[in-house]
């Protein structure tokens, strides 16, 4: 059936995990959204298997949160065993409080994520979804987008207008070829057998996730929800990669950890595993999500994360730009931002692939040598979430080079708060979706100027006071926190407020009101 208006405020093209989470927050800020997506279902096998506590945040903030959480196992240790079998690194999850609130890692299966992300975005009133149909082509003038798609049913064509589209379609992206953007490669190429497996007995299996550092054949297991089981495996120089993907080759494959009846294999695929970010991540009215944007290696599982982040910084920036009246530019910070980011863990990401496929032996033994002495020493990170970079650029607090302050650019701590009427819920689901200034201390609203809270509340902002009393000054909201993540933070980086980014990342910290009234003028002034 054809769209039920001739424009829309974005038309999202394709219904992913990435295009799906666009079109929830979108829907959720009144924006008209058309989707466009060319299959008529969900693909019914694993894909994406791991999200972390940011990500559940965004979930969150999108209303699906708890619906997911139901369909979700958490994440257990991660081990890097070496050529010997010997442990050379460890990641593990943070212990509780957690500092978003949600378990620092999720595991999931992507189709009912998916379902659960669709029906979310459908239940939005200002949200339209067209399967079976096919963006052609999209051409575009200074004030608007026009899309041709295709009814791929009824062999029909029409148009319709948009003041913005999000091409989140995908790796191979037709609309990222249609405006020639190209590629930067950050030189990984291999190729890997994925086998998902539902376990009919799971007893003798690892009980946590393993990166198999083996020179024979470097190897990844992961532990899904319930009976699903993850194994990643290279392929070696002259394999045949028709000839690995079938049945009984998999089934030999697996025999080190069990007899094939053990075992029922329910997707496999040989990929090229790539790291690969896109030049430019806008033109015009269009921008880049995504696998459009960016594809990174699977050995931390960002693959889905870093979309979704895409999504989160594009929409409250619209947001402001279109509901808030703020400076059309703010719309550039989109790729001045997630850009870096994405580089960043795309390279981090790849150095972990060279450490799991080095197939030197005496290079591997080289490497299992280094890496047990760091660990040993204490010298490396194991906090899995700690590994994820800040942001290093963009609308964040600044010195005289250009880098951020710390902490800005750092997540914001989400800590379980109460209300006045003694109800106890997450911090986010308290507050609005736009800015925020936060303080322990009532003297910090007292000394803002008659002027700049009604500048402040015209951009969404909010005035936050943690564990207030009587004395709170008016138009202050006032929180308690419960589980004292936040309060660590603010003493950490001897603060007394924080100005808070709508994508809860730390755009400033403050140790003096004087200091937090400059931050406060500065950030309106660029906003608008």
């Amino acid at each position: 059936m054809p769209p039920s208006r001739e424009s829309y405020d974005v038309v999202v093209i394709g219904y992913g995990p990435t295009g799906a989470i666009a079109a929830n927050l979108l829907g959720r800020d009144g924006f008209r959204v058309l989707v466009v997506e060319r299959e008529a279902e969900i693909y019914d096998k694993p894909r994406a298997i791991t999200f972390d506590h940011e990500i559940m945040r965004v979930f969150q903030g999108a209303g699906v949160a708890e619906a997911i959480e139901a369909e979700t196992a958490p994440y257990r240790p991660s081990r890097y065993l070496g050529a010997d079998g010997q442990v050379i690194r460890k990641m593990d999850p943070a212990p509780a409080p957690y500092p978003l609130y949600w378990l620092p890692v999720y595991l999931f299966v992507q189709p009912r994520l998916e379902a659960t992300l669709r029906a979310g975005a459908e239940a939005r009133e200002s949200v339209e979804v067209l399967t079976r149909h096919e963006a052609a082509n999209v051409s575009q003038t200074d004030t608007a987008a026009t899309v041709t798609i295709n009814d791929l049913d009824k062999g029909k064509t029409f148009e319709v207008k948009a003041s913005y589209v999000f091409a989140c379609d995908g790796a191979s992206s037709p609309t990222r070829t249609s405006l020639g953007i190209g590629h930067e490669d950050l030189a990984f190429d291999e190729r890997w057998i994925v086998i998902d497996v539902l376990a009919n007995d799971t007893a003798g299996l690892p009980e946590t996730h393993i990166q198999y550092c083996e020179p024979a054949r470097p190897c990844t297991y992961v532990i899904g929800v319930d009976n699903h089981r993850r194994w990643e495996m290279m392929l070696l120089p002259g394999e045949d990669p028709v000839e690995i993907n079938n049945e009984e080759r998999i089934l030999q494959l697996l025999s080190r950890w069990g007899p094939k009846e053990k075992f029922n294999v329910w997707r496999s695929a040989v990929y090229r595993f790539h790291a690969l970010v896109a030049t430019e991540w806008r033109k015009g009215r269009v921008f880049l999500l995504g696998d459009a944007a960016h594809q990174t290696p699977p050995f931390m599982g960002q693959g889905m994360c870093q979309g979704i982040r895409d999504a989160e910084n594009l929409v409250w920036r619209l947001r402001q730009v279109e509901k808030h009246g703020a400076d059309p530019a703010l719309l550039d910070g989109y790729q001045e931002e997630r850009h870096p980011h994405v580089r960043a863990l795309t390279a981090f990401t790849k150095e972990l692939g060279k450490i799991i496929c080095e197939r030197n032996p005496d290079k591997a033994r080289v490497r299992d040598k280094r890496m047990i002495d760091e660990l040993e020493s204490g010298r490396v990170e194991i906090i899995r979430h700690k590994l994820i970079p800040p942001l290093t650029s963009g609308l964040l607090d600044l010195d005289a080079d250009g880098n951020p302050i710390a902490p800005a650019g750092e997540l914001f701590p989400q800590p379980l708060v109460s209300l006045e009427d003694g109800s106890e819920l997450p911090m986010n689901d308290a507050l609005g979706p736009d800015f925020w200034l936060v303080s322990y201390d009532p003297e910090v609203f007292r000394r803002l100027p008659e002027d700049l809270p009604r500048r402040w509340r015209s951009f969404g902002g909010e005035l936050v006071l943690m564990d207030g009393g009587p004395d709170t000054p008016p138009q202050v909201r006032c929180l308690d926190e419960l589980n004292g993540v936040l309060a660590v933070y603010f003493k950490d980086n001897d603060a007394q407020s924080m100005i808070v980014r709508p994508d809860r990342y730390t755009y400033s910290a403050a140790a003096a009101p004087e200091q937090t009234l400059l931050q406060l003028e500065n950030l309106l002034n660029r906003l608008g």
